[in-house]
């Protein structure tokens, strides 16, 4: 890889392609084959406890961090910093090390 193009080598022959970085197109992800490796699954609301640590992105894509501090049916209460937040489940990962109350 260059500044302004990449080069291609065949791996028996050792010939080689350069090609500039503005003709490469990128194959659109439908007609890549699947993987064999599965979809993670969205955590639900067995995966969680009052008190837990977790972070999730709001609907302005900052990173969140914050505390359970009560859970419902479909969404967790969550403290983030002093202000209150009801997500989803499926939103929230699991936080470890960072969070201070933990």
């Amino acid at each position: 890889m260059k500044d302004t193009q990449l080069i291609v080598q065949n791996g028996r022959t050792r010939r080689e392609w350069k090609s500039p970085y503005a003709a490469i197109e990128i194959p659109d992800a439908a007609s890549i084959p699947a993987q064999s490796v599965p979809e993670p699954t969205p955590p639900t609301r067995a995966a969680f406890r009052v008190g837990d640590c977790v972070t999730f992105e709001d609907r302005h894509l900052q990173t969140r961090i914050g505390t359970f501090v009560r859970i419902s049916q479909s969404t967790a209460t969550l403290d983030c910093d002093g202000q209150r937040w009801c997500v989803s489940f499926p939103l929230l990962r699991h936080l470890v090390d960072l969070c201070p109350h933990c």
